[in-house]
């Protein structure tokens, strides 16, 4: 067995007091990655300023999902005067999250290179004109083309904003601030049909377009002006800790003992007592000043000298990354997310407007009230519960915290997810009253932001060096099987029935995440196995945690 440290394995707890390392709002919390000592690393923002930024990540998010999302409960209207079928509607609809996903393989490394800011307010913008493109197709193939390029537009939705959260968090509080983006991620795209439904149904599905064409731009300008750059430079070692021994522990940037020494065998310094400190409770203060705010209106200028440079090399190690299980656990429960979400969203017009039920197009957009309240409860499983979980578990581990701790959540969605999709899907062939198939899709809801949550965060735990590699090549593996699941469920329902389908998608979404207490149970011997490869890895890259 290599003697390298175990990739994701950190000492969180501190019981004892006996690490010169940085410490959090609770005295024996570990501050993971350790922040820099300089002001303008992102960690070391004020509480106010942290919030600020977060807020326009939010807003950022909940606009693109909502404009992007909001033709949902219109696709027969869409049909009615395009004559482009329902079918190929879904279709379209997959590609766009199929694209959604490799779009990053460009946008993602570039902004991790030259800036976060630049690329969201590009995609916003290229966002919200391809909006205003899609009220004016008029065949299968330019809705095809414009969902291609929806997909490629709107890509850092995907994969770029979990970073932004890492840029901002330590590891102790990132399921709460991950709840926050994916709560927005899918209730920007539950409550735009809401409002679409209503706009569809006073002045035409074309008006969805136009108003969101125009509250797209409208908020990129606001982001150029108030948005700030959080990409930062925080050079470390390949480890934060060693995990084996409390008396061995290491800080990542400087660790007590003068001998110890990263898997590469280079000798790191001791860290002295004026570098502890403690995080957000007691940030480095900055002068606020107009200097300081023309600053933060650049598109350019944030690279450290330090930062290794852009290379076509680097771009495809997400491709590389497919080699660790873990990648491979976690895109496939995210992947199944997707699929999920994408099944309810493509059916539940279809479903709804016909007979029995009979919905108008509003009527079908207030259904999504279930959708709302059932992610917002999982949000809150997955993010703050997934947090707390964590901790506990790593106190009665001696202060060790593994990736593995979140997925216990695991069970919760192991038992509501295929309760969810009998309802919602026996209950819309058998005709029952139009609340089992509702009350079925906010069951459906909550297992979603607890998939997205579980399956990035334990990832962004494992591999903190290579986080935004190894959430691109999650999000590959999941709108892959997105545009998968979306592409053949109107012909699975076609061939098996309403009834059989929905039944088979329930089994199948339990016993995906019946696989997490199979990665509980092996994930860490996967990572010890990988973790030569792994740390070889980091340092030919020269990776740095988040």
């Amino acid at each position: 067995m290599s003697d390298l440290p175990v990739p994701g394995t950190v000492r969180l707890i501190d019981a004892t007091g006996d690490l010169s390392v940085k410490h959090g709002e609770k005295a024996d919390i570990v501050l993971i990655p350790q922040p820099s000592s300089d002001p303008n690393d992102p960690l070391n923002w004020s509480w106010r300023r942290k919030t600020h930024n977060r807020f326009w990540q939010v807003m950022w998010t909940f606009i693109g999902v909502a404009i992007t999302c909001a033709l949902a409960p219109v696709y027969p209207m869409i049909e009615d005067d395009t004559g482009i079928p329902v079918s190929n509607i879904t279709t379209g609809v997959g590609l766009m999250y199929l694209f959604l996903g490799w779009g990053n393989v460009i946008v993602q490394p570039w902004a991790m290179h030259y800036g976060r800011r630049q690329v969201l307010l590009a995609s916003l913008l290229a966002t919200s004109l391809t909006v205003l493109w899609s009220a004016y197709v008029k065949s299968s193939g330019e809705w095809y083309a414009n969902r291609i390029m929806m997909g490629i537009s709107n890509a850092p939705v995907e994969t770029l904003v979990e970073i932004l959260v890492t840029d901002l968090s330590f590891t102790h509080q990132r399921g709460v601030y991950m709840s926050v983006y994916t709560w927005t991620l899918f209730n920007g795209a539950f409550l735009a049909p809401i409002a679409s439904g209503y706009v569809a149904q006073n002045m035409g599905w074309r008006w969805i377009q136009w108003i969101g064409t125009i509250i797209g731009i409208a908020t990129t300008v606001l982001m150029f002006f108030f948005f700030e750059e959080t990409m930062f430079f925080r050079k470390t070692g390949p480890v934060e800790f060693l995990q084996s021994e409390p008396g061995k522990v290491l800080d990542e940037e400087t660790p007590p003992s003068n001998q110890a020494k990263t898997p590469e065998g280079k000798e790191l310094t001791s860290k002295t007592n004026d570098d502890v400190a403690t995080g957000d409770s007691a940030p480095i203060p900055e002068p606020r000043s107009a200097k300081r705010y023309l600053r933060t209106l650049r598109l350019w200028g944030f690279r450290s000298p330090e930062q290794p440079p852009f290379s076509l090399k680097l771009s495809l190690l997400p491709f590389a990354l497919l080699r660790y299980p873990a990648i491979w656990f976690s895109g496939i429960l995210v992947g199944s997310i997707l699929s999920w979400f994408n099944v309810l969203n493509t059916t539940i017009a279809t479903i709804l407007r016909a007979a029995p039920y009979n919905f108008t197009t509003n009527q079908i957009g207030l259904t999504y009230i279930a959708s709302i309240i059932g992610s917002t409860i999982g949000c809150y499983l997955g993010g703050s519960l997934s947090d707390r979980v964590a901790e506990w578990l790593a106190r009665r581990n001696a202060g060790i915290k593994e990736p593995e701790h979140r997925l216990w959540l695991a069970l919760i969605p192991l038992l509501i997810h295929p309760a969810g999709f009998f309802l919602y899907g026996i209950g819309a062939a058998q005709k029952v009253h139009w609340i089992v198939p509702v009350l079925g899709t906010g069951f459906i809801s909550a297992t979603l932001p607890m998939g997205s949550l579980v399956a990035l965060n334990y990832v962004i735990d494992c591999y903190k060096e290579a986080a935004s590699e190894a959430i691109v090549a999650v999000i590959l593996i999941r709108n892959t099987m997105g545009f998968v699941i979306t592409y053949a469920i109107s012909p699975m329902i076609s061939n098996m029935g309403l009834q059989n389908a929905f039944i088979l998608v329930g089994c199948l979404g339990a016993a995906i995440w019946a696989t997490s207490f199979l990665v509980i149970w092996v994930g860490k011997s996967w990572r010890v196995h990988s973790a030569k490869m792994y740390w070889d890895t980091v340092e030919e890259h020269n990776l740095q945690a988040h």
